[in-house]
């Protein structure tokens, strides 16, 4: 199999990282609204798009780029207000996407790259086996990160 980082690969994979900085509330005009509550709702982005952007730059994200996701994306994504019988998980989307693109496992990618497999002790539950998914990132390791590194 050849292995290239191509669009095909990038779009799936790694230009959904910044999900995990997703936080659980966005702050309007000095309210801590919950996302979860906010899907499916257009007119309070609409109508507060300026205060968002001012809360997004003086809240910011989790602050934290890791393999952590706020509940608001992972439990409630465009929840109803008729509870989460409807409601998705954004990373279960992210792996399926990637899986819909034929991208090929993490292992496969750390062997293309001449990468040892088990690095680190604290990797070897995660990525032991070849369903591990490269969008799945560098969790409690320094280094960049997405891997493979």
């Amino acid at each position: 199999m050849k292995l290239a980082l191509s669009n095909v690969s990038i779009q799936p994979a790694a230009f959904r990282f910044g999900h995990s900085l997703i936080p659980n509330t966005m702050d309007i005009n000095y309210v801590s609204l919950d996302l979860k509550t906010q899907f499916m709702l257009p007119d309070p982005t609409l109508r507060y798009y300026e205060s968002i952007m001012d809360g997004l730059q003086k809240k910011g994200s989790q602050e934290r780029f890791d393999r952590h996701v706020s509940s608001a994306v992972s439990d409630h994504l465009f929840e109803s207000s008729k509870g989460s019988m409807g409601a998705l998980d954004l990373i279960s989307l992210n792996i399926q996407r990637g899986r819909d693109h034929g991208i090929p496992a993490y292992t496969v990618w750390r062997k293309h790259y001449g990468l040892r497999f088990f690095f680190n002790l604290c990797l070897i539950s995660v990525y032991a086996s070849d369903s591990a998914k490269l969008f799945i990132p560098n969790s409690c390791c320094p280094g960049p990160y997405l891997g493979p590194y």
